[in-house]
């Protein structure tokens, strides 16, 4: 989720994909719906099929898989709002936190101006 007033800069695996170099396939993305979507919503990869295909035989043995009413959920959700409606829920979120960011950073420079540096969030949800 990105809130901040620049553009966009291309994800990973854009990035990787626009080099034209054909050893592509070493980044892995790792998303959720838990904040945009549904509170305890799958986490979800994508990837190159190899790691994803290991990644999956792997983990069907040693985790627990994601609740299964909430996948539900998901998907149902994803159906029904297809890709605009679903760009559109990601920026209703996104003015939401950035709203809380706002409220967070000017209690912040009320308190803790010339006590201690932060740099503002425009892609995350932490200031650091």
């Amino acid at each position: 989720m990105y809130f901040g007033t620049r553009l966009r800069i291309p994800s990973y695996s854009t990035r990787e994909a626009q080099t034209g170099d054909r050893s592509v396939g070493r980044v892995l993305r790792f998303d959720s719906f838990s904040k945009i979507m549904l509170a305890s919503a799958s986490g979800f990869v994508t990837g190159p099929t190899p790691l994803l295909d290991a990644m999956d035989k792997h983990t069907a043995t040693a985790n627990l898989q994601a609740f299964s009413f909430a996948r539900v959920v998901v998907v149902t959700l994803l159906h029904a709002w297809s890709r605009d409606g679903f760009l559109a829920r990601v920026r209703i979120v996104a003015d939401f936190y950035r709203a809380k960011r706002y409220v967070f950073e000017t209690a912040m420079q009320r308190h803790l101006n010339g006590i201690a540096e932060w740099n503002t969030p425009e892609a995350e949800m932490f200031f650091w």
